[in-house]
Order: structure tokens, then C-alpha cells, then sequence
């Protein structure tokens, strides 16, 4: 019997207007309702904005159950603008005025707020008496939100923030915010200022602060106080924060209390404050991986100093923090600061070129200097007797013609070294070819390591100059090794060719750009001495290949 052909075209017709129906169900199982319009309004599930809005009085929204979201979809509300002669209006508040605490496990995102007293607001409970959280508020969510023009300014810090936690708010996250121009006044004490892009008050414990750009505040990027702990700052813009004029605190990261302990600070990228870039008053907490510059001084008021990083509040605090690889360069302040020395506040691998009772470990002030700084680092002989053979002739004269193929045409010395050079390659070539086959002086060659100890900018061609027994070899040159470009943070190995030192104990000293065409950051640590040589080298170091 044969078989009937199936019907392929309307298979694949049934399978796909199925396909259609299928994606339409979830997309309208998945869709939120709209978001009433705002004027304290009560939001009770979750909802997504159709339209931007002007909110006519009050707060925008009201939070009024957990587990909601809001979703702007790239929508604005707008406030009347904050009023001092009016009680302080919210873009979005969770925080329940009866209950005096707010919800958990809400999201507001997609979301541009301005023009209010604050722009988010959340908040627990907490009781002054005790000094104590009475309920948490967890597992909140502020997401690519856009915080702008809020606050008043003769508002304090309760009334005139960005994006406001206080107080008792819990393993929450601010990430993806554009927050700026909030205004606020200096407060009594300084700590209450408004102003502050985000505010952390009261308690607020292992909350997520990462990913933002905070800038043109009128106070601090973010500014913690009143035991506010265990939280996390990274991968965050602050820039252009803070007001000349202004007597509150301003800077990047203020954490102002005493008790502002076991912070996690990184990869943040603080640049252009008036004050400090990070401010802290706590302990045990650790800042590394962060770029501070171009902080500046205020004539006044509260942490007004423009310090990259500034560690303060001894002897009551300000204890037991650990700076790590931080880049902390070009503040009109200084760069690194702490109060007093002896409270443990250490650190390793930072830049910086001011440091004011700190160091690095094992190290004065900071590991690297802002710009480039060549030093030598160590010295030491080839394992083998040996006379210059040709090779090293042929490999010198291969280095110096790079050096003059690549040399700075601008910089007078290298232009005046090149000239020396063409001139004598007829002795040197008479003298060097004499000392490799005639005289055949035998020794052990001279090897060292250079470092150009800057973090930023490349060291470029440069001249290390050996002297022996205070003596340097005759003709000078012999006692020349061009170096090629260093960059930050490297170092390389290095030697000198057409010498050989002598048998015997001799004291060797190596100094790096010796014309001193390197602009360094500092011109007193190019050389070293040791003494080398002679009976006292018993073991000879491993010579590893040359990094060339």
C-alpha cells in the first residue's frame, strides 16, 4: 500500500503561527501592568512606566508592600522642586511613615528622578536610645537609575541627598547610577551635611555600592556615618564632586565616622574633587586598586584638605586599614595621608609621590613614584672569565644604532651623545678590536638591573654610567651602556659591554641616566655600589636570559 506524502508546508505552517501564539502568551505573562501616575502614590505590586511625568505635590511613589518593582523604562518624574518652607518631598521613598520602616526585596530601575528633596529614599528602623537596628530593611535594588538636581541648599543631610540609605539598610545594592547635581547645607556636626550624592546613615551593613558615576555633587560622591559597616564600593566614576566655597565635607568617598569599619573600597576612579579623594575615619578596612588625582583644596569647613587618600580620627580610630596598589597621584593636598603614625595603617605596591606618615611595606613612602624614576636594584658578575670578544663590539654598535634611529631629535643631550658617538667610531672601533684580539684583558662582566619605578609614563632612552674603585673606566665610554625604554612598573637586566672588571674585590657602582635627560620624579636614588668580586663571590648568580 503506498504511503501518503505528508503535507510539509502546512506543518510548518501550524508550528509557527504555534511559535507566535507561545512567545505572545509569555510576553504578556511576563508584561507589568503600568505605574499610576505619581503624587503619593502608594505602589503595591510591581508596575513599569508608559510616560514621563511631573509630580505636582508630594512624594513621586510611595513604596507599599515587599517584593515589587518599578520600572521607569527610561522614564523621568519630576518634582515641584524642594521646598524649605515645605516638608522634604522623596522621588521614590520605602520607607513607611506609620510603621517607621520601609520593605524588602524591591527593585527600582530604568528610572530618572529629579527635582526632589531626595531622590530614592530607604530606610529600617532604628532606636536612638539603644543605638540599635529594631528591624532591617534587605535585599534592596537601585539599577540603572539616573538621580539629578535634587535637594535644597539650606537642606541638611536628612532632607537633601541623591539616593539616600538610612537608616538599617541591608545587603542591598546602588549599581549602574548616574547621580549629580544634588545640593545640600553644611550641617552641625559636619557629618549631617547634605549634599551628598549617596548617604549612608545609621547602621547600613553589607550593602553594594559599584558601578556608578557620581559627579557635580555639592558634597561628598558618597558619604557614610554613624557606624555604617561591612559595606562595598567598586568599579565607581566620582569626579568634580564638591564646592570651593562649600564648609560641609566634600570629596570622592567620605567614610566620616569613627566606627565607618571593614569597608571594602576598589577599582574606583576618583579624579577632580574639591577635598579629599577617600576620607576615612574607621579601621580595618581596605582600599586598593583605586586611581586618586587631581583632588583639591577648599579655603575651608569639614575634611577640606585635598588629599588623595587621607586616613584620620586617631587615637580613637583610624586604625589597622591596608592601602593596596592604589594610584594616588597629582593632589594638591598630598597624596597619602595619615594623622599619626603608629595605629598600623599599612599597605604595599601603592603610587604616590607625598606621603605623609606612611609607607609602604618595607619601603619609604609609596613602592612607585606618579611619573617615571629609574634606580638600579641590584649588580652583580658574569659567571665566566672572558674577554670583549667581537660579538659584544657588534652588539654594542647594533644598540647604538637603534639609539640613534629612535632617539628624542628634541632633546639636546641625545642629539650632542649621537655626535660623540659618529665621531669616535674610528677610535673605538681601533681601541675595541686592540682590547678584544691584542690585549684580550681578561675579567667578569657587569651585569645589572634597572627599574624604572614610575606608574605611569615610559622612561625613555637613557645612559647607565660604571665606575670602579671610584674610577670610572678609560675611555669613559667603556663604562657606558645605552639603555632601551623602560615601562612603568619594569625592570630589566642589563650590562656592559666592553668592559671586564679585574680579579680582586672591587667596589662597583652603577648609576642609571647618568646624562640626566629622565625628568624623574626623583633625581637623588639613580645609583648603587656593592662590592664585588674576589674571594667573596663564591656562588655566582644564574644570569637569565637578556630581556632585550
Amino acid at each position: 500500500m503506498k504511503k501518503k506524502k505528508m503535507d510539509t508546508k502546512n506543518v510548518i505552517l501550524v508550528t509557527v503561527i504555534a511559535t507566535v501564539f507561545l512567545v505572545a502568551a509569555v510576553g504578556s505573562a511576563s508584561a507589568l501592568p503600568d505605574c499610576p501616575a505619581p503624587e503619593n502614590t502608594k505602589i503595591n505590586v510591581s508596575c513599569e512606566l508608559n510616560q514621563s511625568y511631573n509630580v505636582q505635590a508630594g512624594h513621586g511613589y510611595i513604596i507599599d508592600a515587599d517584593d515589587i518593582t518599578i520600572d521607569g523604562k527610561g522614564h523621568t518624574i519630576t518634582g515641584v522642586g524642594c521646598s524649605a518652607t515645605a516638608p522634604p518631598i522623596v522621588g521614590v521613598l520605602n520607607f513607611n511613615t506609620t510603621r517607621k520602616y520601609g520593605y524588602n526585596n524591591v527593585t527600582i530601575k530604568n528610572l530618572e528622578v529629579e527635582n526632589f528633596c531626595m531622590g530614592i529614599r530607604i530606610g529600617g528602623k532604628y532606636n536612638p536610645t539603644t543605638k540599635k537596628c529594631v528591624i532591617n530593611v534587605v535585599d534592596n535594588m537601585i539599577e540603572h537609575c539616573t538621580v539629578h538636581d535634587n535637594g535644597n541648599s539650606s537642606y541638611v543631610g536628612d532632607a537633601s541627598t541623591g539616593i539616600n540609605f538610612w537608616p538599617c539598610v541591608n545587603y542591598s545594592t546602588i549599581t549602574k547610577c548616574d547621580v549629580y547635581n544634588t545640593t545640600g547645607s553644611a550641617g552641625t556636626p559636619p557629618c549631617e551635611s547634605g549634599g551628598a550624592g549617596i548617604r549612608l546613615k545609621m547602621a547600613c551593613k553589607h550593602n553594594d555600592i559599584t558601578d556608578n558615576t557620581l559627579h557635580n555633587n555639592r558634597g561628598p560622591g558618597i558619604l557614610a556615618k554613624a557606624k555604617c559597616q561591612y559595606d562595598y564600593v567598586a568599579n565607581n566614576d566620582m569626579y568634580q564632586n564638591g564646592e570651593v566655597s562649600y564648609t560641609g565635607p566634600t570629596g570622592g568617598i567620605v567614610l566620616r565616622c569613627k566606627n565607618s569599619n571593614n569597608w571594602l573600597i576598589e577599582e574606583n576612579n576618583i579624579q577632580d574633587n574639591y577635598g579629599p579623594g577617600i576620607w576615612i575615619g574607621g579601621s580595618w578596612n581596605v582600599v586598593k586598586d583605586n586611581t586618586v588625582e587631581g583632588s583639591k583644596n577648599r579655603n575651608a569647613g569639614d575634611v577640606s584638605v585635598g588629599r588623595g587618600i587621607s586616613i584620620e580620627r586617631q587615637p580613637e580610630a583610624g586604625k589597622n586599614n591596608r592601602l593596596e596598589d592604589n594610584k594616588v597621584c597629582f593632589n594638591e593636598g598630598g597624596d597619602i595621608f595619615v594623622l599619626a603614625s603608629g595605629y598600623n595603617n599599612t599597605g604595599d605596591e601603592n603610587c604616590c609621590d607625598i606621603a605623609e606618615n606612611y609607607d609602604d611595606d618595607g619601603t619609604t613612602g609609596c613602592t612607585y613614584c606618579c611619573t617615571k624614576d629609574l634606580i638600579i636594584t641590584d649588580i652583580w658578575l658574569g659567571r665566566d672569565w672572558s674577554c670583549i670578544s667581537r660579538e659584544d663590539i657588534e652588539l654594542e654598535q647594533k644598540e647604538i644604532e637603534e639609539f640613534i634611529c629612535e632617539a628624542d631629535v628634541k632633546n639636546v643631550e641625545q642629539e650632542e651623545l649621537i655626535d660623540y658617538i659618529k665621531e669616535r667610531d674610528v677610535d673605538q672601533e681601533k681601541m675595541t678590536k686592540e682590547l678584544a684580539v691584542e690585549k684580550c684583558i681578561r675579567g667578569r662582566r657587569v651585569h645589572y638591573r634597572i627599574m624604572n619605578r614610575g606608574c605611569q609614563e615610559w622612561a625613555g632612552w637613557s645612559v647607565s654610567n660604571l665606575t670602579v674603585d671610584g674610577v670610572s673606566p678609560w675611555p669613559p665610554w667603556l663604562g657606558w651602556d645605552l639603555v632601551r625604554p623602560l615601562a612603568p612598573k619594569t625592570s630589566r637586566e642589563e650590562w656592559f659591554w666592553l668592559y671586564r672588571l679585574p680579579g680582586g674585590q672591587h667596589n662597583v657602582k652603577v648609576c642609571a641616566d647618568f646624562p640626566n635627560w629622565i625628568s624623574e620624579c626623583n633625581e637623588t636614588n639613580n645609583c648603587l655600589t656593592k662590592t664585588l668580586g674576589g674571594p667573596t663571590l663564591v656562588t655566582p648568580i644564574p644570569i637569565p636570559p637578556r630581556e632585550r
